[in-house]
């Protein structure tokens, strides 16, 4: 598939994706445009670490508890447990 077949199926011109993808000019993809790029490829809405980095941070926003628990475990270099 090409870069422009691609960037026609998300709805975005194929200069933007490209240079997202790429990192030119500070770009890089939103979340929501990484998640549609994995749809559009016929992978999982999750596919890529960039959405699942937004999920992440989107939650612990939301819940204050859960970000410290998260912070405090991290601070202390062990991975956070339920």
């Amino acid at each position: 598939m090409s870069l422009r077949a691609l960037a026609q199926m998300v709805g975005v011109g194929n200069d933007h994706l490209s240079r997202a993808l790429r990192g030119a000019r500070g770009k890089s993809p939103s979340a929501d445009l990484v998640r549609r790029v994995s749809i559009a490829l016929g992978l999982p809405a999750d596919f890529f670490p960039e959405a699942r980095a937004a999920f992440v941070a989107k939650r612990l926003s939301e819940d204050p508890v859960l970000r410290d628990k998260v912070y405090d475990q991290l601070q202390r270099g062990r991975a956070p447990r339920d």
